[in-house]
């Protein structure tokens, strides 16, 4: 009678085989979410929870002062690796919206048959700035201030709101366009 190789599965398989732990924590570092990443590598979601709150149950036990099983250390070691990878991801990906915000780097570079070159430099993005410092300070940037009424400005409110925007918009400031309190 034929014998059943029973195929090894759960943290253990993760943890374990270094190509697919490789695997996944390269996608986290890439930016896959934790689900993608796991498909990736060939593994199932549950088994990454699983891991991960192993790994919890870990620090726990350090913490009541028990001693740790190695399968435990394994965890540990892979939830580190992965709030690194994550980490990393998001340093680098903060660094492209404030080089976005900033400008200045070169998007197109080009000689032409005359022998000059023509380089053309990215914008400041003011939106890029302003999306991080919402998203980075979310009680104190949020526009959590109620609207403003156009009928509380007085007379000829809608008139004053129309040029204010118009003249934002050009890059001015509201006292610049006379119509600062």
């Amino acid at each position: 009678m034929k014998r059943r190789v029973r195929r090894r599965s759960g943290p253990k398989l993760l943890l374990a085989d270094p190509d697919t732990r490789r695997r996944y924590l390269d996608a986290i570092s890439n930016g896959a979410p934790l689900s993608h990443a796991a498909v990736f590598a060939g593994i199932n979601i549950s088994t990454v929870w699983r891991a991960l709150r192993r790994a919890e149950e870990a620090d726990a036990k350090l913490a009541t002062g028990e001693t740790l099983t190695s399968d435990d250390k394994l965890c540990q070691g892979f939830a580190a690796e992965v709030k690194t990878a994550r980490a990393a991801v998001a340093v680098r990906n903060v660094a492209l919206v404030q080089q976005a915000a900033e400008g200045g780097y070169l998007l197109r570079h080009r000689t032409l048959r005359n022998g000059t070159v023509e380089r053309e430099y990215a914008q400041v993005d003011w939106r890029a700035a302003k999306w991080l410092l919402e998203m980075s300070f979310k009680g104190e940037f949020t526009a959590s201030s109620p609207p403003v009424e156009l009928d509380s400005l007085g007379g000829g409110g809608r008139r004053r709101w129309r040029r204010l925007r118009r003249c934002v918009g050009e890059g001015g400031a509201a006292a610049a366009c006379g119509t600062g309190r």
